[in-house]
C-alpha cells in the first residue's frame, strides 16, 4: 500500500496581503457575480498559503471573507490570520459579519482615530478625512508584500495612490473584469514609472479561483523582496 503524506506549503507565512475591494458603481448582475467571485478567491487563496489578509472592512466585503474564513483557522495559530481597519466614526456601525468575525477569533479589528471631529451616519457623507489616515495607518503598520484590487469605488482609488506611496516597490494586481474603479485604474497603468510593476488580471469570473491561486504564487515567490 502506498501512503500519500499532503501538507500545505504555507508559502506566504510571515507575509500580508493588502485587499482593496468593494462593490462596483457600475454595479451589473455580472459585475456583482465577479467581484464576489473573485474577493472569495482572494480570500481562499491567501489564507490557504498561510499568508494574513488585511482590508477595510467594508460592509460587503467582510460576509464574503467571513464565508471562507472558518475553512482555515489553525489551532496552533498565535493570532488571527485576518487585520480589519476601521475608523473611529464608524465605530456602532460596523456590519455584523464584521463583528462576527471579530468574535470567533478570526480577526482582530484595529480602530483608527476620528480626524477633525468626522462623524458618520448611515446614508450620510464619508468621513473623508478620517477613512485617508485608516488607510495610511493600514498600509503603514502591515507592510503588506502586495495589494489586490478588486471592483470598488473611490476608494479604490485612494488605496491604490496611497499603496503606492507606502509601498512603492510592491506589486499591485488589477482585476479590471470586475469593474469600478479598478477598472478605470487600468487607463493610469500606461502612465506609470515603468519601474513601478503592476500585473492585470483579464480573465473571465468563471476562472478567479485559478486566477488568485496564480496571483499568490506569484506573490509568494517574490513576497521576500517587498518584506
Amino acid at each position: 500500500m502506498t501512503v500519500h503524506v499532503f501538507e500545505s506549503t504555507q508559502r506566504l507565512a510571515g507575509h500580508v496581503v493588502f485587499l482593496s475591494a468593494g462593490p462596483p458603481a457600475d454595479a451589473t448582475e455580472f459585475l456583482i457575480d465577479a467581484f464576489e467571485e473573485a474577493v472569495i478567491s482572494c480570500a481562499r487563496a491567501v489564507l490557504s498559503e498561510g499568508g494574513r489578509l488585511v482590508f477595510g472592512g467594508h460592509p460587503a466585503v467582510s460576509p464574503l471573507v467571513a464565508m471562507v474564513a472558518g475553512e482555515y483557522v489553525r489551532w496552533d495559530a498565535a493570532e488571527p490570520l485576518i487585520d480589519i481597519y476601521q475608523a473611529e466614526p464608524f465605530r456602532g456601525h460596523l456590519p455584523d459579519e464584521t463583528l462576527r468575525l471579530f468574535n470567533l477569533g478570526h480577526a482582530r479589528i484595529h480602530w483608527t482615530p476620528q480626524m477633525n471631529r468626522e462623524e458618520f451616519e448611515p446614508g450620510g457623507p464619508l468621513p473623508k478625512e478620517s477613512l485617508g489616515e485608516m488607510r495610511r495607518r493600514m498600509i503603514g503598520e502591515t507592510n503588506p508584500v502586495a495589494m489586490i484590487a478588486i471592483a470598488g469605488k473611490q476608494g479604490i482609488t485612494d488605496e491604490y495612490d496611497a499603496f503606492r506611496e507606502l509601498r512603492p516597490k510592491a506589486p499591485i494586481f488589477l482585476l479590471p473584469r470586475t469593474g469600478g474603479h479598478t477598472r478605470d485604474l487600468v487607463g493610469r497603468f500606461a502612465a506609470i514609472n515603468a519601474e513601478e510593476e503592476i500585473h492585470l488580471e483579464f480573465d473571465p469570473p468563471a476562472f478567479y479561483p485559478i486566477v488568485l491561486q496564480n496571483v499568490v504564487a506569484r506573490i509568494a515567490a517574490e513576497g521576500s523582496a517587498y518584506a
